[in-house]
């Protein structure tokens, strides 16, 4: 297996002898020698193989990517995060789906590769972004408005990404068109026979779209060409909470049952995942194995902190009010007698151990404290 980066190409396999290819460049032949320079060793890292460990890291992490595709995982947004169509879950009331699923990405520790897993929940709109426009043209809106809404060229505006249902598949959307429709919208087929947007999803999918509505568009780049995708709103769904959701605190807490926070339940899920990678064909063409069990970390277990009680003013251990499953209006304060130093709580003993991907989450904490 090789894999060709920059000026140099890496093998699973060792070549001891130099290796010869042919390539033509403006209409020149050329012949390439390819030889030996080092060998990596991913479980004894040295500084030669340091400069390529990222590009190793890189290919790695889309290795896993192929594992998961291949078990039906999609990768939803930027980051790393696979969900699978089958597990998601129904919240009618609030017109949602939750989308439990997993965040995985390699990284490299003092033992070699580290597969990093955790459980995520993904939470979809049901609306779709056909009857989003439908609702905006209602309300008054006029085209120039609703056009803006999907402009990837608005710095302003946070780039809309939607799931379509006929692929659960995702995509960061760069315009909608108003003009176009699935009868105008014409493109060939692999073979060259023409059809239009409605013909391909009723032969493809069985999926009769509406004639008049607005179509979404994506432009992808592929080496030197820029290939425009358009997709049926009729079949796009917002991968994000509605405008204003998160300001209801209530809706909010209604969604906290559709997560996964136990940390028995996480282990096992991780677990269940990890099981799939045993025998796994993707992996196993690259002569990849994964240890089955979980890697365990020695730490200092923090004393529980106790509570004063807001009715009796005494300290109560704090496990007695998540038995309870006691919430309070108001802010609860922490005992000073159980804290480690000098029996005060000051926020200059605070610290905070974050992944960087919530760093933004993080921050808005961080300020929230500063406002208390």
């Amino acid at each position: 297996m090789h894999i060709p980066f920059e000026n140099y190409i890496y093998s699973t396999q060792f070549i001891e002898e130099p290796w010869t290819q042919y390539a033509s460049a403006k209409g020149q032949q050329h012949e390439l020698e390819i030889s030996f320079l080092l060998a990596i060793d991913l479980d004894d890292l040295n500084e030669a193989s340091r400069p390529h460990l990222n590009q190793i890291l890189y290919y790695f992490n889309n290795i896993v990517k192929a594992a998961l595709r291949q078990k039906k995982y999609n990768q939803i947004g930027r980051f790393p995060k696979f969900f699978h169509l089958d597990d998601k879950q129904r919240i009618n009331q609030h017109r949602l789906d939750a989308w439990p699923g997993y965040e995985c990405q390699s990284m490299l520790s003092t033992q070699g590769i580290f597969m990093n897993i955790d459980c995520c929940t993904k939470f979809i709109n049901q609306t779709t972004i056909y009857e989003l426009v439908n609702g905006m043209f209602d309300d008054g809106h006029d085209d120039k408005e609703i056009k803006g809404m999907y402009d990837s060229s608005d710095t302003d505006r946070s780039r809309v990404t939607v799931i379509t249902e006929h692929n659960s598949r995702s995509y960061q959307v760069d315009g909608l068109d108003l003009n176009l429709s699935p009868l105008t919208c014409n493109f060939k087929m692999k073979d060259g026979t023409p059809v239009n947007m409605k013909e391909y999803f009723f032969k493809q999918y069985k999926i009769k779209l509406h004639d008049k509505q607005p179509l979404l568009y994506v432009n992808q780049t592929r080496g030197d060409k820029t290939e425009r995708i358009y997709l049926p709103t009729q079949l796009c769904h917002e991968a994000s909470l509605p405008k204003n959701f998160t300001k209801d605190q209530r809706k909010m807490r209604d969604l906290q049952q559709y997560k996964i926070n136990d940390p028995n339940q996480r282990k096992r899920k991780i677990l269940n995942l990890v099981s799939k990678f045993a025998d796994d064909a993707t992996f196993r063409s690259w002569g990849i194995q994964m240890e089955q069990n979980l890697m365990n970390i020695n730490g200092k277990k923090l004393r529980e902190p106790s509570i004063v009680d807001p009715a009796s003013g005494q300290p109560k251990q704090f496990r007695e009010f998540v038995n309870r499953g006691v919430k309070h209006l108001q802010p609860l304060k922490v005992n000073g007698d159980s804290a480690d130093f000098d029996g005060q709580v000051s926020k200059a003993q605070w610290a905070f151990v974050y992944h960087e991907y919530d760093e933004g989450l993080t921050n808005d904490i961080i300020a929230a404290f500063k406002k208390v």
